[in-house]
């Protein structure tokens, strides 16, 4: 089990599913869970390695090149809407 503070952004990887944070929190998960973090989307995308997003992208079952550079996988990433994202939800 580990814990990590993530001040403004992260992605999680499971095994299952791909999330995206856009608000402060302490994750809490597994430790063979990806997360990543950082101060803007950018900064979130480049810490993910070729490998890391090859798996976000088999979780969902999207079909890319074995030869795909990591920008153009970064773009299947987000184009494809691998990654849900979770709002919180004020006052509900």
């Amino acid at each position: 089990m580990k814990q990590i503070l993530a001040k403004d952004k992260a992605i999680i990887i499971s095994n299952t599913e791909v999330l995206f944070l856009d608000h402060p929190s302490t994750i809490f998960t597994d430790d063979d869970v990806v997360v990543k973090i950082g101060k803007t989307d950018e900064e979130v995308k480049t810490v993910l390695t070729v490998t890391e997003i090859k798996k976000a992208l088999g979780i969902s079952k999207v079909k890319y090149s074995t030869k795909a550079t990591k920008n153009e996988l970064l773009s299947k990433l987000y184009d494809e809407k691998v990654i849900s994202d979770i709002t919180p939800v004020i006052g509900k």
